[in-house]
C-alpha cells in the first residue's frame, strides 16, 4: 500500500495495518513482502514527530487495528488490552466500574502501545508515576517476528528481571508492543483544585516544597506561565475517597489561593506554539530552571511554560515562530546549564530545520554504550525506528 504520509520528510515505502498479533509477526518476518529498510510502528500518531528523521522507512506499521480489551478483572484492579486501544476508550470502559488507569497524557486518544513506547504521562505522574510504575505485563514482537511476553497479569508478579521497563520510553526501537496489562486505581469520589496566582515563576517551587514538607498528598501540581518571566498560575489537585476537603483547606492555609471543583481549562494540555521543548530536572533544581527560562524570555522573544511543578517536568515553547538557529541556541544553553543536575532538554516538536541544527535528544549520560548494546541484542539489524532515538539508535 503506497502512502503520502511522511516522517520529517522521509516517506514510507508502504503502510501495513495489522488486525491481529499474528499479522504483526507476519510483517516483521516478511511472510508476504520482504522488509528491506526501517519499520516504524505508530498508534494514533500523536507522538510521530518526536525524534530524529528515520534513516530508512520501508514500512509504517499502523497499530490502531489491534483495539480489543482482552480482559478486565475489577476485583483485582487489572486490565489487559491490545496496543491499539485508545486511552480514552479504555477509561470509558473502566469508568463503568468506577476505576481508571491513572495516566493522563496530553492526548487522551493516544494508544496504549504508544503510551508505553513514549512513556507518556501527565499531571497525575506526581502521585501515580509513569507507565513504568503502572505496567505489569507486556507482549512485544521483536525485530524478526519473535513473540515475547514479559511480566504477568497479576500485580504481585516479582519473579525474574523487570524487562518491561526496557520497553517503556524506548520509542519502538526494541520491539513492537502488541498487548499491555495494567494496574488500575479506583476513581476518586471527591476532588478539589486549589488555584494560586503566581507573581513570579519561582513561587511555584516554593509552594510545592511547603506542601511536601507539610506531608500533604496532592495528586498533581501544575503551572501555567504564558510568559516564563511571570505572572502565571499554580493549580494543585487533591482527590480521593476521604480527607480531600481537609487536605485542600490545609494547603490553602499554607499557600493561599481559591478552591474549586474543576481543574483549569489549560490543565494537562500542550502549548500551542510551533516548537515545544520538554525539560526535566531534579525537583530541587526547578526554581533555577524557571529562573533561567525567565531570563531567556524577552518582550520580543517570549517563552511560555506549562507542566508539572511537583515532578519537575515542564514544557517550554516560544509564543511564535523563532528562527531555527535561535531555538537551537536556546536548547544548547539550557542543556549546558542543567547538565550538572542530570537535567534533560528534548525537542518534542519542531521543524526539520531545527532538527538539522541540534540533536533532538541531547543525551549526555553515561548509559549510551549500554543502550547500544541492548539495541544490538534486541534488533541487531537496526530495523525498528532506525536512527530516531537517543544517540542515533
Amino acid at each position: 500500500m503506497n502512502v503520502t504520509r511522511d516522517i520529517d520528510g522521509v516517506r514510507p515505502g508502504r503502510v501495513e495495518v495489522p488486525a491481529s498479533v499474528a499479522d504483526v509477526v507476519a510483517v516483521l518476518r516478511g511472510d508476504s513482502q520482504v522488509v528491506t529498510g526501517g519499520v516504524v510502528p505508530v498508534g494514533s500518531g500523536t507522538s510521530l514527530g518526536v525524534g530524529a528523521p528515520p534513516r530508512s522507512l520501508d514500512v509504517l506499521l499502523e497499530m490502531a487495528g489491534l483495539n480489543r480489551i482482552l480482559a478486565h478483572s475489577p476485583d483485582d484492579l487489572v486490565v489487559t488490552a491490545e496496543a491499539g486501544v485508545r486511552l480514552c476508550d479504555l477509561q470509558e470502559v473502566l469508568g463503568r466500574h468506577r476505576q481508571r488507569l491513572a495516566l493522563d497524557p496530553a492526548h487522551a486518544h493516544g494508544t496504549l502501545g504508544g503510551i508505553v513506547a513514549t512513556s507518556g504521562s501527565g499531571p497525575l505522574r506526581l502521585r501515580f508515576g509513569t507507565p513504568r510504575d503502572l505496567l505489569i505485563g507486556v507482549t512485544v514482537v521483536l525485530a524478526h517476528g519473535t513473540l515475547a511476553r514479559v511480566g504477568g497479569r497479576v500485580v504481585k508478579n516479582v519473579a525474574g528481571y523487570d524487562l518491561m521497563k526496557l520497553f517503556c520510553g524506548s520509542y519502538g526501537t526494541l520491539g513492537v508492543v502488541v498487548e499491555t496489562t495494567w494496574r488500575l486505581h479506583p476513581l476518586p469520589s471527591e476532588r478539589r483544585c486549589l488555584t494560586v496566582p503566581l507573581g513570579a515563576s519561582g513561587q511555584a517551587h516554593d509552594a510545592i516544597r511547603r506542601l511536601v514538607e507539610a506531608r500533604l498528598t496532592p495528586s498533581a501540581g501544575e503551572i501555567d506561565l504564558p510568559d516564563a518571566a511571570g505572572p502565571g498560575v499554580l493549580a494543585v489537585l487533591f482527590e480521593g475517597s476521604a480527607g480531600v476537603a481537609e487536605q485542600t483547606a490545609a494547603a490553602q492555609a499554607l499557600i493561599g489561593g481559591t478552591v474549586g471543583d474543576a481543574v483549569p481549562a489549560w490543565w494537562g494540555g500542550q502549548l500551542a506554539g510551533p516548537t515545544r521543548l520538554r525539560l526535566a530536572a531534579a525537583t530541587g533544581a526547578l526554581t533555577r530552571l524557571l529562573g533561567s527560562l525567565a531570563r531567556c524570555s524577552t518582550p520580543g522573544r517570549r517563552l511560555a511554560v506549562r507542566g508539572s511543578a511537583g515532578a519537575a517536568v515542564i514544557e517550554v515553547g516560544p509564543e511564535a515562530a523563532w528562527p531555527a538557529r535561535e531555538v537551537a541556541a536556546l536548547v544548547q544553553q539550557l542543556r549546558d546549564e542543567f547538565a550538572a543536575d542530570d537535567g534533560s532538554v528534548v525537542v518534542m516538536h519542531g521543524a526539520p530545520e531545527l532538527k538539522r541544527l541540534v540533536d533532538v535528544w541531547g543525551y549526555r549520560g553515561d548509559a549510551l554504550a549500554l543502550m547500544r548494546r541492548v539495541k544490538a541484542e534486541f534488533d541487531p539489524a537496526h530495523r525498528l525506528n532506525p536512527g530516531r532515538f537517543a544517540g542515533g539508535i
